[in-house]
């Protein structure tokens, strides 16, 4: 479901077996590649509620194959690079709203099969590629 005017939801109560990071509210303004490497057993990321006003395109693409949930929204973000998600091929929930994302590139979301839900609200988004939602059958 591409839902562009609700609030990304809470994570659920973490089932016996889940691993988790919730470090929202921070005012951390960028984090370094590699900062998750090897964290293989990671299916729940909360970067909610920061200061992040850029990524590296990299940072998700080594030791995040279990990751399920992520949240980037409440930050600074005013663009993202168009693989930045590569590699999450188990990624079910994606949060980016309220950010200053003003445009997605076209291949944003390529790959990213299992996702079932897009939080875009909130955004400076006036209109979206066509086809960046092409292959997401789950939405």
């Amino acid at each position: 479901m591409v839902d562009d005017d609700s609030k990304e939801a809470d994570p659920p109560v973490l089932p016996k077996g889940k691993c988790t990071i919730l470090h929202a509210q921070s005012q951390l303004s960028s984090l370094p590649e590699g900062i998750f490497s090897g964290l293989n057993n990671l299916e729940w990321l909360d970067l909610r509620y920061g200061n992040l006003s850029s990524l590296p395109e990299r940072i998700f693409r080594r030791g995040l194959n279990n990751l399920e949930w992520l949240y980037l929204g409440d930050n600074n973000l005013s663009s993202l690079p168009e693989r930045i998600f590569s590699g999450l091929n188990n990624l079910e929930r994606l949060g980016l709203g309220d950010n200053n994302l003003s445009s997605l590139p076209e291949g944003i979301f390529s790959g990213l099969n299992n996702l079932e839900e897009i939080w875009l609200n909130d955004n400076n988004l006036s209109s979206l590629p066509e086809g960046i939602f092409s292959g997401l059958n789950n939405l």
